[in-house]
């Protein structure tokens, strides 16, 4: 995908990074109290906490280890219209009362149970609490002392180690906030970024996306346009490639608040961005299945083409991991949703009264006996399908809505191992539109592009028969 369309992505340029091996962080860590710096750890566990868990917690004053409260830090009311339009942690945190200890202490679990006793003796109404130590905990330990804990008092405890304070502070991009907050004088900034031209617009727009959704008067009675800018910061973070969890916290909010609307057409962008995010910047098949289902559902009864199109170019990757083992047959379940899907194109193609809309579906089914040819490796059958490719292509010079470029890109891509004069009429066609439609510079482009990749087929083929000697062309 970077590849293909590299404007999708980051064109920021980073000299260097922060330079602080993780064995030296964690060795920080470790000695805190022999440093008597408690008190800079509680720091950065909140600062850590407002980024990763919620970010409305005050600021503690009084003595360490708990303060006059008895707890290190709490969360602080918000507004309903402000925590919606957080994209850090959930919206409960603006409405309930949540708890936080922090430890620096080696003997952490007893360290645990009494900050919990002494945040239960305030009588305040927590909802949740959490623990951060700074020590190693197993993963047995702890959910064995956290299921306890919860059971005993009847409120969620949850125990966070110095294994998720590292792996958030380095796979999350906190290290400047830590070195920051604990003094690691060992820990220098030398990184430079230069955003490029593509970068520096989405920055600028994403700050006033952010501005304004922050803002709790700016949509009164427009949340579905509320709804719009959030999905588009979601995919402007995407570009930018911020870390994994501020685009997924971010679509995770937007699909928050469409659920209000309920807007079919509106959730079904909404999942079907969240499926392409997860195969093409993740390699996340497990939840690229989970969002394939929610578009199938939210496809299911459509009347439009372009709507089914999506699920269509789901399907069309579904078959590739498939075929590539990164999901298994019986989890992907290519033929049941290759019949539903097709279902839907039909009914669709049925409707003589819609030209524009049945030949997109008609143009779909074509699409779906090519990537069936190819998956059962039927390579005899792809001839017809070129021909009726080429009817189409044919039948659309007339209706100037269809939609010819995504069915162009489409056969480009597929010409690097196709050779055929069935597949070469096809590719014709589609250029004498491409320049009716755009212009004859852009067909040139085209021209171009399949006389490198015939040059190329012949050069492969003429090294398989021992006629030329290998070369990088």
């Amino acid at each position: 995908m970077r590849t293909l369309h590299p404007e999708l992505f980051s064109d920021t340029l980073v000299d260097d990074v922060f330079q602080l091996p993780k064995a030296v962080f964690e060795y920080h860590l470790d000695t805190l109290t022999s440093r008597k710096e408690e008190y800079e750890f509680e720091n950065f566990c909140r600062k850590l906490a407002e980024k990763e868990i919620c970010p409305n917690l005050r600021v503690q004053t009084g003595p360490t280890g708990g303060g006059d409260s008895k707890v290190d830090t709490e969360t602080y009311p918000v507004a309903r219209e402000i925590t919606e339009r957080q994209w850090i942690g959930s919206p409960s945190a603006g409405t309930e009362l949540w708890g936080f200890a922090f430890s620096a202490k080696k003997k952490w679990r007893q360290k645990v149970k009494t900050d919990v006793d002494k945040i239960l003796s305030t009588g305040r109404n927590y909802k949740r609490i959490y623990f951060f130590t700074n020590q190693f905990v197993k993963d047995k330990d702890r959910a064995t002392l956290e299921d306890t804990l919860s059971n005993d008092t009847g409120i969620p405890v949850h125990i966070i180690d110095r294994a998720w304070i590292v792996e958030k502070v380095y796979e999350s991009g906190h290290l400047d906030l830590a070195i920051s907050t604990l003094g690691i004088e060992s820990g220098q900034k030398e990184s430079v970024k230069n955003p490029g031209p593509r970068d520096t617009a989405r920055l600028e727009e994403l700050e006033e996306l952010d501005e304004r959704i922050a803002d709790p008067s700016y949509y009164q009675g427009a949340r579905y346009q509320l709804v719009e800018d959030c999905l588009r910061s979601a995919i402007l973070a995407r570009g930018l490639e911020r870390n994994r969890n501020e685009v997924e916290s971010r679509f995770a909010q937007t699909d928050r608040l469409a659920q209000d609307l309920n807007y079919k057409p509106q959730r079904l962008r909404i999942a079907y961005n969240r499926a392409w995010t997860a195969w093409w910047w993740y390699e996340d098949y497990t939840a690229f299945d989970k969002f394939y289902k929610e578009v199938e559902q939210y496809v299911k009864g459509s009347a439009e083409a372009c709507e089914v199109q999506l699920l269509l170019n789901l399907w069309q990757l579904l078959i590739g991991s498939v075929l590539r083992g990164l999901i298994s047959a019986k989890d992907g379940k290519v033929k049941v949703r290759q019949k539903r899907l097709t279902a839907m194109l039909k009914v669709i193609e049925a409707d003589s009264k819609r030209p524009n809309n049945a030949l997109q579906a008609h143009t779909g089914l074509i699409l779906i006996k090519i990537a069936e040819a190819i998956r059962s490796k039927k390579l005899d059958q792809l001839e017809s399908c070129w021909s009726e490719l080429s009817h189409a292509v044919e039948k659309s010079k007339s209706l100037g809505a269809y939609s010819i470029e995504p069915l162009f890109k489409t056969i480009a891509k597929l010409g690097e191992q196709i050779d055929s004069s069935a597949f070469d009429t096809l590719y014709e066609e589609l250029v004498d539109i491409m320049r009716q439609r755009h212009s004859d510079r852009e067909a040139g482009q085209a021209y171009i592009q399949r006389g490198t990749q015939k040059f190329s087929q012949k050069n492969i083929m003429m090294q398989s028969a021992g006629l030329v000697e290998p070369k990088n062309f």
